[in-house]
């Protein structure tokens, strides 16, 4: 019995053992054409999760069918001139980054897919001469960042059929963002320029965010097909954009939102006039506040000037801090240890203003509610300020060089009045002593 016995433990203990042995430890790290010498192969060898890393100039078109990481080295590139697309991607959680991709340039070919999968990633690519860069199609959760589109057929980044994906941080030149059929997607932050229609919305695509983009387009900065003359009545929200050039939209977009109500404003439109003499909900109050007084036929709040979007770490979360101006924004710091915010204004001539939004965590943070605005370290400036749910609003004008704004603590007047009164009884008590 007890001979039994051990020779059943010998075997779970050579089980276990063996268990141990066949844990993945990590993703293997497979480069290409070193271990394996094309891409495809790579990837039928691989085991989800590893990381497939490209050398050099490699002509295939490959399918992604397994959850990898696809990570190009510097100066790879990859180009297949006879293929639909040449990255096709059919399984969830995908990542592809740091890619260069080729495309023909003959009006067909598409850069990368995304077809019917989930939880994907794009980041940080580079697509040259697509018919679609990006095409994402009845997927959900795939987020595009970062990314360099050129010279595509137009379709820089089109979704058709697909559902809550992330469009943030690209720059799409010569190329837009179409919306096929596709709702509850954010498109934030990017720069699109001479596209012939920066954001095209088609059919049913509804509660969409198209949020702090600049658009210079050379057509339509944003077009709306379908949406009310076949009866699809729906809706989008379509504020804090900066529309330079061509600032036209085609269809209605009904029911559209297009401001964000007063003081947080609507979108910048290069060709609308710039008036800003007042202020308030119905632009009737004395003071500038970065709102033009003229609201256009869509938007009731437009902006006087581009919206800056900065986003810094404060704590344990980031917030956004937003500034209007009519200046070039630059080496934007928040210092939490100084408390300070920094920033330079550069402009040519004439009157420059910033609308500094700054979310109340960071004021009361930063400098319990008080504050003051310097010019290149000069006695503070006038300024004009409001607070509105979560935002706190700064409003200061300056004549244009360049200059270093700097936003900084500021004493309370009833902490002064308490050191005063401090100071005062120390004093007499001094007095009265030495007079004993």
């Amino acid at each position: 019995m007890r001979k039994i016995v051990l020779i059943l433990s010998s075997v779970l203990v050579m089980v276990f053992l063996c268990e141990v042995q066949c844990i993945k430890a990590g993703p293997d790290e497979i480069w290409v054409p070193y271990d394996y010498p094309t891409i495809q192969a790579a990837i039928d060898a691989a085991n989800p999760g590893d990381h497939i890393h490209i050398v050099g100039t490699r002509y295939e078109n490959v399918t992604v069918y397994k959850p990898l990481s696809l990570i190009g080295e510097a100066g790879s590139i990859i180009s297949k001139y006879d293929a639909t697309s040449i990255l096709r991607v059919t399984s969830d959680n995908v990542i592809l980054s740091n890619l260069t991709i080729q495309c023909n340039d003959d009006g067909y070919q598409n850069g990368i897919s995304f077809v019917s999968v989930k939880l994907c990633y794009a980041i940080n690519n580079r697509i040259i001469n697509a018919y679609r860069a990006i095409s994402i199609w009845n997927s959900s959760y795939i987020k595009t960042l970062n990314n360099q589109i050129e010279s595509s057929g137009g379709r820089g980044i089109s979704l058709s059929e697909s559902s809550s994906c992330d469009i943030e941080s690209n720059t799409l030149i010569s190329a837009g963002v179409y919306l096929d059929d596709t709702d509850l997607t954010l498109i934030k932050a990017n720069f699109i320029m001479n596209a012939s229609t920066g954001v095209y919305l088609k059919y049913a695509s509804s509660n969409n965010t198209i949020i702090y983009n600049t658009i210079s387009a050379n057509h339509n900065a944003i077009r709306f097909e379908g949406h009310l003359f076949e009866g699809y009545p729906y809706y989008n929200k379509i504020y804090k954009n900066n529309f330079t050039n061509a600032t036209d939209v085609y269809g209605t977009g009904s029911y559209t939102e297009w401001d964000m109500g007063w003081p947080e404003g609507g979108n910048y439109w290069s060709d609308h006039p710039k008036e800003d003499n007042y202020s308030g909900p119905n632009q009737n109050e004395p003071g500038s506040d970065g709102i033009c007084d003229t609201p256009s036929d869509i938007d009731r709040y437009p902006l006087t000037a581009p919206i800056n979007l900065f986003e810094v770490p404060f704590g344990f979360i980031t917030e956004e801090i937003e500034i209007i101006s009519n200046s070039t924004i630059t080496d934007f710091q928040l210092n939490q240890t100084e408390k300070t915010i920094k920033f330079y204004v550069t402009g040519v001539t004439g009157t420059g203003f910033c609308r500094v939004a700054v979310p109340n965590s960071i004021v009361e943070g930063l400098w319990e509610g008080n504050y003051s605005v310097k010019i290149d370290n000069a006695q503070p400036l006038y300024m004009r300020n409001w607070t509105v749910n979560s935002q706190t609003y700064i409003y200061f004008t300056y004549q244009h060089s360049t200059h270093q704004v700097i936003i900084i603590p500021e004493v309370s007047t009833s902490i002064l009045l308490t050191i005063l009164l401090i100071f005062t009884i120390f004093s007499t008590i001094l007095v009265k002593k030495n007079a004993s």
